[in-house]
């Protein structure tokens, strides 16, 4: 082997070992009664040995390949309908998809969201109280008193609840 190049490391059988043969026939008696033929063991080994060697695909992407292919009407019935992989249903966790949720309605004034926001005006910093009233959406902003002797700055809690209440 060449340095550089890759190797390649294929499944080979053991020597004195033969691939099984399957003795079954490949479209076994039709089920009395029905018109859908009875998928065979050996049939039912293929579509595993199918289903693995293709990586698990799903389901219905396992069926488009077997139609493809020219697969007989019993097995994609098979398939269809009764073919499981433990493999596939071990791997699949649960759906980590956040589930669509409507907003919730509120009466008028049962929440309120009220926060402040600051303009810059000349050499002053103007608070803002903004309010939102969450059920009618209804919002009001009220610009916050200055204190004398200061250039604006933050509003005291105390200075807040007033201006919510007289609002």
């Amino acid at each position: 082997m060449v340095s550089g190049e890759p190797s390649w490391n294929f499944p080979t059988l053991a020597e004195g070992e033969e691939e099984e043969e399957e003795n079954e026939p490949a479209v076994a008696e039709p089920v009395t009664g029905g018109n859908i033929p009875v998928v065979t063991e050996a049939q039912k080994r293929l579509v595993r040995r199918v289903h693995i060697n293709t990586g698990h695909p799903p389901r219905d992407r396992l069926l488009r390949a077997l139609r493809a292919a020219g697969a007989l009407p019993q097995v994609l019935h098979y398939v269809q309908h009764d073919f499981d992989c433990e493999i596939c249903q071990s791997r699949s966790g649960p759906d980590v998809r956040r589930k669509a949720q409507l907003p919730k309605t509120f009466s008028f004034n049962k929440v309120l969201c009220v926060d402040f926001f600051y303009v810059k005006w000349r050499e002053h910093q103007i608070a803002v109280l903004n309010m939102v009233d969450l059920g009618s959406g209804y919002q009001v902003a009220v610009r916050a008193p200055v204190a004398e002797g200061t250039h604006g700055g933050t509003p005291t809690s105390e200075m807040a609840w007033r201006l919510l209440l007289t609002t």
